[in-house]
This record gives structure tokens, C-alpha cells and sequence, in this order.
């Protein structure tokens, strides 16, 4: 909060108070009114699907995102950015997810411009080297690195719905501040919800195992005696 004197000049507050909200406001990052080929739904996504009518050609040098809670525990196995049109990426970006209120973050990916990474509706995503446990109840953000290359995102103002996967709760928009030409913590809440949705993750989803071991021993055995079973009665009628 800004104290002023009594005694100053009301010109003078004004300039200031102008002054102040001009070096905020200077961050946020323009919107345009783009039709986006926005994606259909991914189960094993955090943001399963979305649509939007509201699209942005980032600033140079911000990390922008969102933050979410999980009502359980999940495994992230990839980090990914929305590649407007599916078509490839402008430029490399970074990708990082942090706990709530640590700047360090838990983990991050290096997606490379172009066609190179993995396309799963609308995403392009990189594989973690070591899988990252997130607990049940807590609070994070997810960012993405825009050095200004011209990548798209979208920014959901108005005409805006996004539908989440695996027991998210989203959270509003952050962007980092100052700008750094480097991956940061997305600290800065911006008054956009409910998402900068360019960065995603993608959750491991364990396939049904196979039947365990002494189960299946149990049902070999379980056979082979209803066969002789049968063998016997056959004999003895």
C-alpha cells in the first residue's frame, strides 16, 4: 500500500499513484480477439480440454501460467505447451512446475521449436527424466517460458470454458516479474482466470496389471483338480 502525507499535493499524488500503476499494469500482456484451433479432451492431461475466442502473442521474457490443487495424490510424467494450430513452435520453451510460495522449482523440461516433440491433442510435450509425485491437497503452479517469438496461448477473458482432468482444482493466472529471459516462478497473480493456458502436464495412468502371481497359481491348481474330478466320476459311472 502507498502512504502519502496529508499535506501533498493532489497533482503531485495523482503523477505518482499513475506512475505506480503504469510500471504493474505495463506487464500485462495484451489479449487479441484470435479464433484458436483449440484442442478436444485429453484424460491424462491436467487441462483436459478447453475452448477460447481470446488469444496472445506473449511479452518478451515472462514465465506465464496458473495455479492448481490436487484433490489427490498424482504422478506427472510430462510437461507440455499448446502449439496454436498444431503446426510447430516458434521457439524453445521451458516449462516448470513449483509448490506454492517456493521459487524453486520441482521440475522442468526444455521443449524445442518445431515438430520434434510429442503432439497429443494440441500439446506438445517432453518426457521428465525422473516422474514427479505430487501429494494429494496441495497447491502449485505450472509455467512456461515466452522469450517473444510469436507462440500463441490462450487467455480466457470472456467466451472462455476449460474442462480439468485427475482432480484439479485451477486456480488464477500468474506471470513472473521481473521479466527474465530465463524460466521463473510465475509470482505475480494477473487479473485473467481462469488460466494463461499455454504450459500442461500430462499424469502417468497405470494400466490394469496382470493377475497376480499366487492368484493365478491358485487357479491352475484349482483346474487341475476339477479335471481329474471329472476323469473320476466319468471312471466310476
Amino acid at each position: 500500500m502507498l502512504y502519502l502525507p496529508s499535506s501533498a499535493n493532489p497533482v503531485r499524488v495523482a503523477g505518482v499513484v499513475a506512475a505506480v500503476l503504469g510500471s504493474v499494469l505495463i506487464q500485462a500482456p495484451a489479449a487479441h480477439a484470435l479464433g484458436l484451433n483449440t484442442p478436444g479432451s485429453d484424460p491424462a492431461a491436467g487441462i483436459a480440454s478447453f475452448s477460447s475466442l481470446t488469444s496472445n502473442t506473449s511479452l518478451t521474457n515472462n514465465t506465464f501460467g496458473y495455479e492448481f490443487t490436487t484433490s489427490h495424490a498424482l504422478v506427472i510424467e510430462s510437461l507440455g505447451i499448446f502449439d496454436s494450430g498444431s503446426d510447430g513452435l516458434a521457439e524453445n520453451h521451458q516449462v516448470g512446475i513449483w509448490e506454492q510460495g517456493n521459487n524453486a522449482a520441482l521440475a522442468s523440461v526444455l521443449i524445442p521449436s518445431g515438430t520434434s516433440s510429442t503432439l497429443v491433442n494440441g500439446f506438445r510435450y517432453a518426457n521428465l527424466v525422473n516422474t514427479l509425485a505430487l501429494r494429494g491437497g496441495a497447491t502449485y503452479r505450472i509455467g512456461a517460458l515466452y522469450l517473444g517469438s510469436g507462440d500463441d496461448f490462450a487467455e480466457c477473458i470472456t467466451r472462455c470454458s476449460s474442462t480439468v482432468g485427475n482432480g484439479i482444482l485451477l486456480g488464477d493466472s500468474y506471470y513472473s516479474t521481473p521479466p527474465s529471459a530465463s524460466l521463473a516462478y510465475p509470482n505475480f497473480q494477473a487479473n485473467v482466470s481462469p488460466g494463461y493456458f499455454g504450459p500442461n502436464f500430462r499424469v502417468k495412468v497405470d494400466a490394469p496389471g496382470p493377475l497376480p502371481v499366487a492368484g493365478a497359481a491358485m487357479a491352475f491348481g484349482f483346474g487341475r483338480r476339477l479335471r481329474k474330478r471329472i476323469r473320476s466320476s466319468r471312471s466310476i459311472a
